[in-house]
């Protein structure tokens, strides 16, 4: 897929030449096990229904990681753009590979952590990640730093994104550089039951479609 993913001159060739040289989601992977500090657990309760409730982990890295992760063709939002489906079987992978870290820190560090439902959560269908968007923090440690551009510089050019009319597609071919990931949990009540909010039952297509949900 290398060779249909490439940057505009806003992004530096040393950057641009690190981003193309990962070789696969599961070294991403490695990389944000191994750089990863985590900042803080918290249950969320569900805006549409509050009976619904989930895990959200916030963890700190290294902006080249953090960029790898979110920018890489190799990366999350590339395995999207190989397909919806690919996508979500690389979501899984990140959350299998962390949830081990992720709870054991929060068994010591949350009191109250329900491992069962947070782990549950962490691999139902709809568990995501995703950088860390302003107006959404849950606590000061998760502040959030993405807020939308007023200008939308292209960055990743892919044959796709930067020119699709979908309602996301001005952030798709952006590449942002931060240093925090998110983790969000599937919706879940005291049943188990999973709950995905319309606005996101299609977040694969629209992924791959726009680079953005």
């Amino acid at each position: 897929m290398a060779d249909l993913w490439r940057y505009s001159s806003a992004v530096s060739e040393t950057r641009q030449e690190r981003l193309l040289s990962v070789h696969s989601f599961s070294s991403v992977i490695e990389q944000i096990h191994q750089d990863m500090s985590i900042l803080c657990y918290h249950i969320q309760q569900c805006d549409d229904d509050s009976t619904y409730a989930r895990p959200v982990f916030s963890v700190c890295v290294s902006k080249n990681t953090f960029d790898n992760f979110f920018n890489s063709p190799a990366g999350y939002r590339g395995s999207y753009f190989v397909s919806p489906f690919y996508g979500l079987q690389c979501n899984r992978q990140l959350f299998e590979e962390l949830l081990p870290a992720l709870s054991s820190w929060a068994i010591k560090n949350a009191p109250g952590y329900k491992t069962e439902f947070a782990q549950e959560a962490l691999l139902a269908v709809s568990a995501k990640a995703w950088l860390a968007e302003c107006s959404m923090e849950l606590c000061h440690a998760c502040y959030g730093e993405w807020s939308c551009p007023k200008n939308c510089q292209e960055e990743i050019i892919n044959g796709r994104w930067e020119v699709s009319a979908g309602p996301n597609s001005r952030f798709g071919s952006i590449a942002p550089r931060h240093s925090k990931i998110r983790f969000f949990g599937a919706f879940l009540n005291a049943r188990g039951d999973e709950f995905i909010p319309v606005r996101k039952r299609q977040r694969a297509q629209q992924l791959h479609d726009d680079g953005w949900s």
